[in-house]
């Protein structure tokens, strides 16, 4: 009997595929999304993620549970809010590796910058990106545990505002065209 090791892949696992380190932004049933440091995407099928070992490798096992598909809700999400999650997900990402793709292989010029070089105590990381970004170190702590919990999906900015408050306004909108549609309808 081999010694084998069962490893669930996620969104925001990161891997290296044909030498360069990407993350998984999104998945169905056959397709892995996968996203490079330069903002890349490209897509592989997951059998082949999973078997060519030659072209694969796993760089963490990061399992990322998910209250709805990721995709779906990037699929959904409006550019500015793709943008906008993106800038923060660099942001946690250098907080949590020093570089803002997350990677040292996919280091930008000057990374890491010394505020976040490995050696400075991580709670110094949440004191200069909140600083940085003209935001409350609580803030950036919400944003790593948003992260952490769900990737980059988990940072879309979610307006909620009106009468639920708690219910997405995807949903809201959703309902709203669905009754605008049968006002028209006889009765």
């Amino acid at each position: 009997m081999t010694d084998s090791l069962l490893v669930r892949l996620g969104i925001g696992s990161r891997l290296r595929v044909d030498g360069d380190v990407v993350e998984i932004v999104g998945l169905n049933d056959t397709h892995a999304v996968l996203r490079d440091g330069t903002g890349r995407v490209s897509s592989l099928s997951v059998a082949e993620l999973l078997t060519d070992r030659r072209r694969t490798q796993l760089l963490d096992a990061r399992v990322v549970p998910e209250r709805e598909p990721a995709a779906i809700g990037l699929s959904l999400a409006s550019a500015g809010s793709l943008e906008h999650a993106n800038s923060r997900a660099a942001h946690v990402r250098e907080v949590l590796t020093g570089y803002r793709s997350g990677h040292e292989d996919l280091a930008l010029p000057g990374e890491p910058r010394p505020e976040y070089a490995p050696g400075v105590a991580m709670m110094r990381h949440y004191a200069h990106k909140a600083a940085e970004a003209g935001v409350s170190e609580s803030a950036v702590r919400k944003w790593v545990r948003q992260y952490q919990h769900g990737g980059e999906a988990a940072l879309l900015q979610q307006q909620r505002h009106g009468p639920l408050p708690a219910v997405d306004t995807r949903w809201l909108d959703t309902a709203r065209a669905l009754l605008d549609e049968l006002t028209d309808a006889p009765r």
